[in-house]
């Protein structure tokens, strides 16, 4: 396939020199850090103050600057946006549950959930729709990230454990990260031709396999009211298609039986797991291609959805 051509103007070019993760996440934290605490939370959810009061203690720190243990406030990424005091609560949240919450252990006494619903209701309370003065600061962040572990497998936040805790995983927090970036407008087409010219180990293992980085449409927005009212869902589906359709067109171009013969010599040595995954995809190359091919038909949009700023 050809390649997938000039990048739409509502996407971004993946940013270049960033600051240090930390810097980047304290950043983010200071442009967050001013929204409204939640004053009420719904009754139904959380009707004990043993729920709620971990909350309202957490939402007092997050204004402060200083992140809150992730259990006191977790809960908010299991229920609807206006149920735990609407959008603003999220956005206060966000940096944090990115810091603690993006990937790996989840916190003390949430059993065996994960934790991508940190992305999935930050797309749910309409962050497609946000400020750019706020998206901003959290695509330096994610392209912080991108860099560290697919260089050097290195990640500076919390949530994942240490690669020395974890030797041979080459995965890591990486799909989160491609998540993240894809969510905060990064060009998927560009992320896939940087993974693709990097040949690190980490790198490699994005393509070992036909799956794809890029960030799901959210079941629903919280400022659509109903049934006949679903125009922010509407254009986060096109958002959404147009991301994996721009993707898949950058993966047919780029991720050719030639690319992943050489990935695997790459490997062959040094990661034999990874080298046999590569190898078994170049073998069924066709079959595994058909979804990706399919998903390369489906329109890009040209223009930014006509939609009020949250």
């Amino acid at each position: 396939m050809s390649a997938p051509g000039p990048r739409p103007d509502w996407l971004c070019p993946l940013p270049t020199q960033t600051p240090p993760a930390r810097d980047a996440l304290a950043t983010c934290i200071e442009a967050f850090r001013y929204h409204d605490a939640p004053d009420a939370l719904c009754p139904q959810c959380f009707p004990d103050e043993t729920l709620s009061a971990p909350i309202f203690a957490a939402a007092r720190l997050a204004q402060r600057g200083t992140c809150p243990r992730p259990e006191q406030f977790a809960q908010i990424y299991f229920e609807h946006p206006r149920c735990v005091g609407g959008e603003e609560t999220i956005k206060l949240f966000l940096p944090f549950g990115i810091q603690t919450m993006l990937t790996g252990t989840v916190p003390d006494g949430f059993g065996h959930l994960n934790y991508s619903e940190v992305l999935e209701t930050a797309l749910q309370a309409g962050f497609w729709f946000w400020r750019p003065d706020l998206i901003a600061p959290l695509r330096i962040l994610a392209a912080r990230l991108f860099e560290d572990w697919f260089t050097s497998g290195h990640y500076g936040l919390d949530g994942w454990p240490h690669r020395a805790e974890r030797p041979g995983d080459l995965t890591g927090p990486g799909d989160d990260i491609l998540q993240f970036c894809t969510m905060c407008l990064i060009d998927p087409a560009e992320l896939l031709q940087t993974l693709s010219d990097l040949h690190t180990p980490w790198a490699d293992d994005t393509f070992s396999g036909a799956g794809s980085i890029s960030i799901r449409a959210p079941f629903y927005v919280s400022m659509d009211t109903g049934q006949d009212d679903q125009l922010y869902t509407s254009a986060s589906h096109d958002i959404a298609r147009s991301l994996h359709a721009r993707e898949a067109r950058a993966f047919c171009h780029l991720i050719t039986p030639d690319w992943l013969s050489n990935a695997f010599f790459r490997r062959d040595r040094d990661h034999p797991r990874l080298a046999k995954a590569l190898s078994e995809f170049e073998n069924h190359y066709d079959v595994k291609m058909i979804e990706i091919r399919k998903t390369a038909q489906a329109p890009i949009m040209s223009d930014w959805p006509d939609l009020p700023t949250v």
